[in-house]
């Protein structure tokens, strides 16, 4: 009986201390997070991106509709050289957002998008948080921003605790009603 009361303080501590990695951009609700990896491709950033959650919804690589959220993202990750959710690779010249979302808003770095060194097609932010076009696999990649919606309505942590708790007690007191016969 004690051990089950210590495990189920173990669990309740657990779920008040989840991992608080990505950050939420109030102008548009979303969360973000940089992960770093090292030399990794664009396709490769995009399809762990896909597979990441985060309260329940699956990430992508992030998209940068305006400049509040452009700096905001730089500012998770300081300077860091990360692949953006975009690409020219379909057409060149004509850059699409992987979620489809319109491409209205830039930020490129001078002289860029420049399609260098035989091919350049996707996406990152580097010098000054500024944009460049890069190919699939450079080794200066450090890794990757993803982006995830806004999470479905769900119970809240701390009231899914109460009631995890007041079922836990429930479930105490009915064992004991148990043992003495009642």
């Amino acid at each position: 009986m004690r051990k089950l009361v210590l495990s189920s303080i173990a669990l309740l501590a657990s779920v008040g201390s989840a991992n608080a990695a990505p950050v939420q951009y109030a102008g548009n609700g979303h969360w973000y997070d940089f992960i770093s990896t090292g030399s990794i491709s664009w396709n490769d950033a995009a399809s762990s991106a896909a597979g990441s959650i985060h309260n329940g919804v699956n990430g992508y690589l992030a998209t940068v509709t305006d400049a509040g959220e452009d700096q905001f993202i730089s500012s998770i990750a300081g300077n860091a050289f990360g692949y953006l959710g975009a690409s020219d690779a379909a057409q060149e010249g004509i850059w699409e957002w992987i979620t489809g979302e319109t491409w209205s808003y830039t930020n490129w770095a001078a002289g860029e998008p420049n399609n260098c060194c035989g091919g350049e097609n996707y996406l990152m932010k580097w010098s000054n948080n500024q944009w460049n076009d890069i190919a699939s696999a450079d080794s200066w990649i450090t890794g990757y921003y993803v982006e995830y919606d806004n999470a479905p309505s769900a119970v809240p942590v701390p009231a899914a605790v109460w009631l995890f708790g007041s079922g836990l007690l429930g479930l105490l007191g009915a064992r004991r009603k148990n043992q003495q016969g009642l």
